[in-house]
């Protein structure tokens, strides 16, 4: 694989909170984000979020913390397109759809 795209980020990051948290509190995630106008994403209510997109990131041998100014700020909008494609795509799906 060359570079991971959002959609590979985004779904390694649904793999690790299906991993890290049970069905019951993915499926609360999930209801969480359809009903929140805000924007935010509900995993947070539930663990250190952040974390877990580290560790998708770092999954894929990429340092979403670089140094350099322009490479932070494409690993910044790599990091916000792949957890608006995971929340869009919901949490509680991945558990379905690894059976």
């Amino acid at each position: 694989m060359k570079s991971p795209t959002a959609e590979h980020i985004a779904e390694a990051f649904r793999k690790i909170i299906s991993e890290w948290l049970d069905e019951k509190t993915v499926k609360a995630i999930d209801s969480e984000n359809k009903s929140n106008s805000d924007g935010t994403c509900a995993t947070h209510n539930f663990c250190d979020a952040n974390m877990a997109m580290m560790e998708a990131f770092e999954g894929f041998g990429i340092d979403p913390l670089p140094e350099d100014d322009a490479e932070r700020e494409a690993m910044t909008d790599l990091w916000n397109r792949a957890w608006n494609i995971a929340k869009a795509q919901g949490f509680g799906k991945i558990n379905q759809e690894t059976k």
